[in-house]
């Protein structure tokens, strides 16, 4: 029996931008959201803001408690996923740890 991965205490932020277009890319990424879920049974939210000039949408996927190879396995789902990613440029990752009490 394979032991479950160690959860880490942190949230990874996902981050990138596209044209402003929420009604044609909210589906795709929702629908990348559940991939997520389904493959790795963390549970993502997606949400977005309109720029100041209203050109571009900023997406950020939450995944919190993830496991700790969870990066390595979310790029390679997005790699694989059947999607136009032309329209999102570079997504950036940020991982925030959860402060302890001492």
């Amino acid at each position: 029996m394979t032991p479950s991965p160690k959860p880490s205490s942190g949230v990874l932020y996902i981050y990138y931008r596209s044209p402003n277009q929420a009604e044609k890319f909210r589906p795709e990424l929702q629908a990348f959201l559940q991939h997520v879920e389904n493959a790795t049974t963390v549970r993502g939210r997606l949400l977005y803001r309109r720029s100041s000039d209203g050109e571009t949408l900023t997406w950020l996927e939450v995944y919190e408690a993830i496991p700790e190879d969870f990066k390595t396995t979310l790029r390679e789902l997005w790699s694989g996923f059947e999607v136009d990613k032309s329209p999102y440029g570079d997504r950036r990752e940020e991982e925030f740890l959860e402060v302890q009490a001492p």
